[in-house]
Order: C-alpha cells, then sequence, then structure tokens
C-alpha cells in the first residue's frame, strides 16, 4: 500500500507553486533543466522523490532568492529523512552542512562586494586629493586677487554709503507715503464689508418679504376656504333646523302612536278575558293538558295545540306576543304562578285557534311584537362592476370607496344613491382620506389629488412619487413618498409644507395624525413622531422587529403589529415601548382602554389588550380558517369581520350580540374593509358597498341575559 509522506507533499506542493508562479509549462522548464517530460510530471504530481540535482536546477531556472532555495533544500533533506528514517542523521548533518556552505557563499558574496567598495573609495580618494591640490593652487590665487579687489571695494564702499544714507532717507518716504495708503485701503474695505453687510441685510429683508407674502396669500385662501365653510355651516344649519322641525313632528306623531298602542293593548286584554271566560272549563288535578303561569313581567298562558305544539301567549309591559313557543327562550320560560289563577284550566284546540286568531289581528299580524328581537335590516346596498379595494371612508353625508379599477365612487350615506364617481387611477388597498369640502386619494401615476366633495372634479394634484395612502387633518394632507419621506401638503391648495425623511428603503406604516403629531414607522423598524404644523422630529424610537402596515393611535398610546407577530405599545409624547404581547399578525383597533388585535389569517381570533399594561382581557374566535381579517371599534361596540360573516362584540367584556352576513367573498379577493359612523357600519364587499343600521341596542343577549361571552 502506498504511503503518503507529509514532508514530500509538502516540497511537492511548494515546486509545483514555484513552477506556477513562473508562467511557464512544465514542458519548456523539463527541456531547460535537461530532464524529460515525464519525469517533471511525476515529480510535480508526488509519485517520485525528486534528486537535490534536479531541484538545484530547477531554482536556477526559475530565478528564486536563496531564502526560498534554502527553504527547498531544507524540505528535500526532511522529505529524505522521511523516507529513509535510517539516514536521519546523516541528511541532518548534511543539511546543515548545505546551510554552512551556503552562510559561507553569502559572506564570500558580502567579502568580494566590502572588496570592491573599499576599491572604488581609494580611487575616489585619490581623485579628492588631486582635486583638492589644485583647488588650494587655484584658491591662493583668488585670495591675492580678493586682497586687490578689497583695496578697491573699499573705496567703492565709502562712496556707496554715501548713496546709500540718501537711498534709505528716499525709502523712509515711500515708506511712510505707504502707510497712508494702506490706511485708506483699510478704510475703504471695512466701507466694503458695511456696504456687502447691509446688501445681505436688504436680501434677507426682501425674502422675508416674499415669504410673508406667499403666508398672507394663502391666509388670504385659506380665509376663503374658511369663509366658504361657513356659508356652507349655515346651509347646514338651516337644514339641522328643517330637519329638527322635522324630528319634533315625528315625535309628536310617535306619542299619537303610543297612545294608539296603548288603546291596542286595553283591546287584547278585553279580547282574551272574553275567550277565557267562553271557552275554559275547569279540569282535575290529573289532566295537565294546559298551565297558566304568571311572570315577573305580566302573565304567560300555556296550552297544548291540535297537533301537539305548545302555544304561548305572553302579556307584557311592551306588549310582547310569541307563538308557538321556544324551549328555554323567551319570558315565558321564567314563570311561576300567578295567585289569581289558581286552579287549571282546560282550553279547547279550536279556543287556542280562536285567541291567535283575536290577537294577531289586535296588533296588526304581530310583526311589531317580534322587532326588539330580530336584527335591523341593511338600510341599503349598492352594487358595483369592480371589486371595492379601498375605503370606505365615510363623512357625515357622503361614503366613498374605490375599486379596482381605480374609480372612487361618492355615495349618499343615507340612501346609497350615487351622487358622482371619479376615475382617478388610484392605488388598491389604500386609504381614502375625506373632509367636509375633498376627497383625498392617491393615484398610480404618483399623484396625491384632492378632489371636490360635491362633484367630484379634481381640485389640484400634487407629484409626489409613488405614495402610500394619504391622512388629513387640521388643514394638511399628510402621505408617505417612495423616498422614504412624509410630505404634508396644504388640504386647499396641494402646496408642500414640509418634508421630513423617515427610513430611505421606505415607510413601513403611517401616516397617523394623533395630539398634533405625525407618527410613521420605516421599513425597518424605527419609529418617529413629527410636529404635524412644521415637521419637526419629536422623538425616535425603535421597534424589535420590521413593522407591518398596522399601526393605530388611542389616548396616550401608538400600538403596531410587527412581523414576529407581537403588538407594541409606545408612549405618545416619548417613544418609550411601555409594553408588548405575542398575538401572530394581526389587524389593530384600539380605544382608551384597549387595543384589539384580529390575527390576518388561519384561525382568526381577536384579542383584548389592556392599553397599559398589555395584559389580555379577553379572547373571541371569530373564523377557524379566515384568509383575511377586518376590525373596527366605535363606542362600547366593536366589529371583527371574516369570510362573510361579522361579529359584533361588546368592547369591554367580548360578549356576543347579532352580527349580519355578508356575501361570501370571491377566492381571487377576499378583502373585507369596514368603518362604523353613527351608528350605521358602512362595508366594502366584493361587488358593492353596503349600509348595515346596527340600531340602537345591538346586544339583545347581553341586555336580556342570554349571550355568549367571548370565548
Amino acid at each position: 500500500m502506498k504511503k503518503d509522506y507529509p514532508r514530500k507533499l509538502a516540497l511537492v506542493e511548494q515546486l509545483r507553486i514555484l513552477v506556477e508562479g513562473t508562467g511557464r509549462t512544465s514542458k519548456s522548464l523539463a527541456a531547460q533543466i535537461h530532464i524529460s517530460a515525464s519525469s517533471m510530471s511525476k515529480l510535480l504530481s508526488g509519485s517520485r522523490l525528486p534528486p537535490r540535482p534536479e531541484i538545484e536546477q530547477l531554482v536556477r531556472v526559475c530565478h528564486v532568492t536563496d531564502e526560498v532555495r534554502a527553504q527547498l533544500l531544507r524540505l528535500h533533506t526532511a522529505a529524505l529523512a522521511e523516507a529513509h528514517p535510517s539516514l536521519a542523521d546523516l541528511l541532518e548533518k548534511a543539511d546543515a552542512y548545505e546551510e554552512m556552505a551556503l552562510e559561507q557563499l553569502r559572506l564570500q558574496v558580502r567579502l568580494e562586494a566590502l572588496t570592491t567598495q573599499q576599491h572604488e573609495r581609494r580611487v575616489a580618494y585619490d581623485v579628492l586629493r588631486v582635486e583638492h591640490e589644485a583647488t588650494s593652487r587655484a584658491l591662493n590665487d583668488a585670495l591675492a586677487q580678493v586682497r586687490a579687489r578689497q583695496a578697491e571695494f573699499d573705496a567703492a564702499g565709502a562712496r556707496a554709503a554715501a548713496l546709500l544714507e540718501a537711498e534709505q532717507e528716499a525709502r523712509r518716504a515711500d515708506r511712510e507715503e505707504l502707510r497712508r495708503l494702506r490706511e485708506r485701503m483699510r478704510r475703504m474695505e471695512d466701507l466694503r464689508q458695511e456696504a456687502d453687510e447691509l446688501q445681505e441685510r436688504v436680501q434677507q429683508q426682501d425674502d422675508e418679504i416674499c415669504f410673508l407674502r406667499q403666508e398672507l396669500s394663502q391666509g388670504a385662501e385659506e380665509l376663503h376656504a374658511v369663509r366658504a365653510d361657513r356659508d356652507q355651516a349655515r346651509c347646514e344649519t338651516v337644514q339641522l333646523r328643517e330637519y329638527l322641525i322635522g324630528l319634533q313632528w315625528e315625535l309628536a306623531a310617535a306619542e299619537r302612536g303610543q297612545a294608539r298602542r296603548h288603546d291596542e293593548e286595553g283591546l287584547v286584554r278585553q279580547t282574551v278575558d272574553h275567550i277565557l271566560d267562553r271557552w275554559a272549563q275547569p279540569v282535575s288535578e290529573d289532566e295537565s293538558l294546559s298551565t297558566h303561569r304568571a311572570d315577573a313581567f305580566g302573565w304567560t298562558a300555556s296550552a297544548t295545540g291540535p297537533d301537539g305544539e305548545d302555544w304561548v301567549v305572553s302579556e307584557v309591559e311592551t306588549g310582547d306576543l310569541a307563538a308557538p313557543a321556544t324551549p328555554g327562550f323567551g319570558p315565558g320560560t321564567a314563570a311561576s304562578t300567578a295567585p289569581a289563577w289558581s286552579s287549571r284550566i282546560r282550553w279547547r284546540p279550536v279556543a287556542v285557534s280562536a285567541l291567535w286568531s283575536v290577537l294577531v289581528s289586535a296588533v296588526g299580524a304581530g310583526a311589531w311584537a317580534l322587532i326588539t328581537l330580530l336584527p335591523p335590516p341593511p338600510d341599503w346596498t349598492v352594487p358595483v362592476g369592480t371589486t371595492m379595494v379601498a375605503g370606505p371612508t365615510a363623512t357625515r353625508r357622503t361614503v366613498y370607496a374605490g375599486g379596482t379599477n381605480g374609480t372612487v365612487y361618492a355615495l349618499n350615506a343615507a340612501t346609497g344613491h350615487t351622487r358622482w364617481t371619479s376615475p382617478t387611477h388610484l392605488i388598491p388597498h389604500t386609504a381614502l382620506a375625506a373632509d367636509d369640502d375633498s376627497v383625498f386619494v392617491s393615484s398610480q401615476d404618483g399623484n396625491v389629488s384632492a378632489l371636490d366633495a360635491a362633484t367630484g372634479q379634481p381640485r389640484w394634484s400634487t407629484p409626489l412619487g409613488p405614495v402610500t395612502g394619504p391622512v388629513t387633518a387640521n388643514g394638511l394632507v399628510f402621505a408617505a413618498d417612495h423616498n422614504g419621506h412624509i410630505q404634508a401638503l396644504n388640504a386647499t391648495t396641494g402646496r408642500p409644507r414640509w418634508s421630513a425623511p423617515v427610513d430611505k428603503d421606505g415607510v413601513g406604516a403611517g401616516p397617523v395624525v394623533s395630539h398634533g403629531m405625525v407618527i410613521a414607522v420605516g421599513q425597518h423598524g424605527r419609529v418617529h413622531a413629527f410636529n404635524a404644523a412644521t415637521g419637526r422630529r419629536t422623538w425616535s424610537a425603535t421597534a424589535a422587529a420590521p413593522v407591518r402596515n398596522e399601526l393605530t393611535t388611542a389616548g396616550n398610546r401608538i400600538f403596531l403589529s410587527s412581523q414576529d407577530g407581537r403588538v407594541y405599545a409606545l408612549d405618545l409624547a416619548t417613544g418609550r415601548i411601555r409594553w408588548n404581547s405575542h398575538t401572530g399578525p394581526a389587524h389593530l383597533t384600539a380605544d382608551k382602554a384597549y387595543v384589539y388585535a384580529c390575527t390576518t389569517s388561519g384561525k382568526a381570533v381577536v384579542s383584548a389588550l389592556e392599553a397599559d399594561t398589555g395584559h389580555q382581557g379577553w379572547r373571541h374566535t371569530v373564523s377557524q380558517h379566515a384568509t383575511d381579517t377586518a376590525i373596527a371599534v366605535t363606542g362600547d361596540i366593536l366589529y371583527a369581520a371574516a369570510d362573510g360573516e361579522i361579529d359584533v362584540l361588546y368592547a369591554p367584556t367580548g360578549e356576543s350580540g347579532w352580527g349580519p352576513d355578508l356575501p361570501a367573498p370571491p377566492k381571487n379577493n377576499q378583502h373585507v374593509s369596514m368603518v362604523p359612523v353613527d351608528g350605521t357600519l358602512y362595508v366594502n364587499t366584493a361587488h358593492s358597498v353596503r349600509a348595515i343600521n346596527m340600531g340602537n341596542d345591538p346586544f339583545p343577549a347581553a341586555v336580556h341575559g342570554y349571550g355568549a361571552a367571548g370565548q
């Protein structure tokens, strides 16, 4: 078995590096050192240990230094010793002898160099001595000439001294004149500097005047807008006054209707007493065809009908009427025996039918008696020819939404009638911002535009590059551009007010406006707060992970959802992180007591976290297999949407009320968004905008005591 020797391999590796460093082929080197190409190949492959003469010739051909040559020879000796251990001592002595010979060679070369240098110095010394003798003779001759000329110079010096004195006097006069001229130049320079300073002051004053003119122009425009708002407010006041008058008329009509309902209740009581007196017959104690029971509200009569159904007739303060009976549901389930009816009564089946017919006729088919137990119907649904992907955003009179075709739809908030449409090429899944005068959108051509709220006509358009959805507050519009800056625009004119950097890689969440500050988060989790009026940075903070596009505020807290599934709470005034809690990637909404996180996909769970501590208050499961979710809160009502259903929850406790069903979303777009305004929930579904009147009591379960708490 062939044995590998490390020192031999090291020698071969060094020889290979040496050959490669020459840039020549092994064949040409083999010819130059008088060996065959195959021997050279074996030498470089390590199949044989090269003899020392070949190494010497290779070193000489490659022109290496003495140190490299000595290293290669030492490696060769070590390889020989490794291959022939018995010759190790002799090889070490040979190596030492080789080192001594090499050192002697170096010393010999150095000695020859020093000898040559000494000979050159001796020749140079002889040359310098000859030159010195010649120079000495020339110097003596020159000294004689100098002495002769010294006498001439002394005479000339006396004459020059007199001339020099006269020249110095003239120079003193010139210096005095030059001093006076320099003094004048310094004065002129001072005057020039004063003139430049005055020019700069004048320029600054001109700039200030231009700025004040611009401010005055903007103030005039804002004043015009305020006056227009005032005029519109006056018109709305007149409309509200007329509306209040109408409400007074409706109140009077309602009072008259209540009086009629009281008369109808009396008629019901009289009719029931009449039928009971006519059709009831006493029975024995063992017969249990019917019972009469009274509860806390009044009385309840129950009987078995001809088809085996239980019939229940209830008299309560609100006039509720229900039949047939539902086990475990309604006032009749908590009844107790009435003192006035101590005996059992046999009711004939025909009597029960007659009683039911009379009661239905008396109360107008009984429909009004069930109204308080059923959810109110939706106010309106407006189908559109595109998938809704922006909004909804609602004001007092109008609901705005956007579709995938880039069109903004303005709908009457009360009736759903289309006020106008505008093809703005808006960016999908962005927010729409609106006030009483304008609707603000981000378009795909990189502009932030304002549309007239009454007509939909463009009012202004400002190019910012690709931007996120805008928000508006205090007469300004805020949006994030593609350079990672927050841009503030005048809401009336669209003119830029200020710009502030957030992150060079883009804005990850925001902007959101709260308490006079604009909040935005960069792509790497850096949170920034800016003064909304001036754009001056108030504070910056860093979250532990990059942030999803989920950012909301409530009270003195900022809440954001990170990509690692955690919810962070920051102090609004300082940016200090107060707490964080793991919920999974979630949509957020908040009030002063809780922040509500609804997971975005998979098992959709709503978690209520205390705003001050992050402790979990309650949890509620919305869906087991959700593809997208939405969440919104207003007052004590929380709405959570998933898979075409909306759960209505009591925000402080998580108890469930009734919730409306939505059309099943299409598979290619299951995005649902919603916004509650004044008791009405506006929802963007697959191909429609829907308004749902939630009524005055969306929690009949909680009110009547049979609601299920959040799971």
